[in-house]
């Protein structure tokens, strides 16, 4: 056996059975590719730093756009509750869609009539997790 390099553990690449050259001494080995990303030239960084000012530009003008239609629109809404007497949140509240379409939590007709049903179908017994107080 050959010498051994300075870590009692580690074997060299050409006793090392893991590897294949170590199983394979006689064969020749294929070099480790290094996979280098080609760099950008120096016209092609000008250009790319040109268009990032340009997006940066025009997200900025978006910006300060919005936050003055923003402010117009507040102001226009205080104008409007000052004048119907509401306050400006009520009128938001009818701006918006979502408060429009949530489902009630509270007891319906629908949810009785069925509830009515389950219990008769069930012959008269009430699980405890789905039992309200109609059951009572």
């Amino acid at each position: 056996m050959a010498s051994r390099s300075a870590s009692p553990f580690a074997l060299p690449a050409e006793e090392n059975p893991s590897t294949h050259a170590g199983r394979n001494p006689s064969r020749p080995q294929q070099k480790t590719r290094v996979l280098s990303r080609p760099s950008l030239s120096n016209a092609q960084k000008a250009s790319r730093a040109l268009r990032l000012t340009a997006v940066h530009e025009t997200a900025e003008e978006l910006a300060t756009d919005l936050d003055t239609l923003l402010t117009r629109h507040r102001a226009e809404l205080d104008e409007f509750a000052k004048e119907h007497s509401t306050k400006q949140e009520y009128i938001q509240k009818l701006i918006s869609q979502s408060s429009h379409y949530k489902q009630k939590r509270a007891v319906t007709i629908q949810n009785a009539k069925l509830h009515a049903k389950s219990l008769e179908v069930n012959g008269g017994t009430c699980p405890k997790f789905i039992c309200i107080e109609i059951c009572y």
